[in-house]
């Protein structure tokens, strides 16, 4: 993955949690729930990223 890649996915996460379907209905379940759930699959996407770039150097270091 590419690191504009990387930027442009962190971007989109950003946006659909900004733009949360369930902060509209009052329901602060849901609304929690979406946040954590865009939060996770930030995290998820960050520590991916970071293992790629990481075996990269490692693999040119070689």
């Amino acid at each position: 993955m590419k690191q504009w890649e990387y930027e442009a996915l962190q971007d989109a996460l950003t946006k659909k949690s900004e733009n949360n379907p369930y902060g509209r209905t009052g329901n602060f379940k849901r609304e929690d729930g979406y946040k954590e759930g865009i939060l996770a699959a930030k995290s998820i996407l960050h520590s991916f990223y970071q293992r790629q770039s990481q075996g990269k150097e490692e693999s040119q270091c070689s």
